[in-house]
């Protein structure tokens, strides 16, 4: 689950973040609570993103890994019974 989800707000969060931003009042934005909030959801969504690329070159590390082992031992297989 955490799989799909952690992308889809990294990629969605901003854009809903910019259509609040339209309906929000010039009087919330001045608020320091609406600056607190900004700066929140910011710093969320960069940890959030940076958990999602570190945990993608993990898993294409561990992938790549797999096929590396697997194609070697395919091949020692394909020798050992040519001959």
């Amino acid at each position: 689950m955490k799989e799909l989800a952690i992308p889809f707000i990294v990629v969605i969060g901003p854009t809903i973040f910019v259509l609040v931003l339209e309906f929000v009042t010039e009087t919330i934005r001045k608020s320091i609570w609406w600056r607190i909030g900004v700066f929140i959801f910011g710093t969320g969504l960069s940890v959030l993103t940076f958990w999602q690329l570190t945990s993608d070159k993990r898993t294409a590390a561990n992938e790549r890994e797999k096929a590396v082992k697997q194609t070697a031992k395919d091949g020692i297989i394909t020798l050992t019974q040519g001959r």
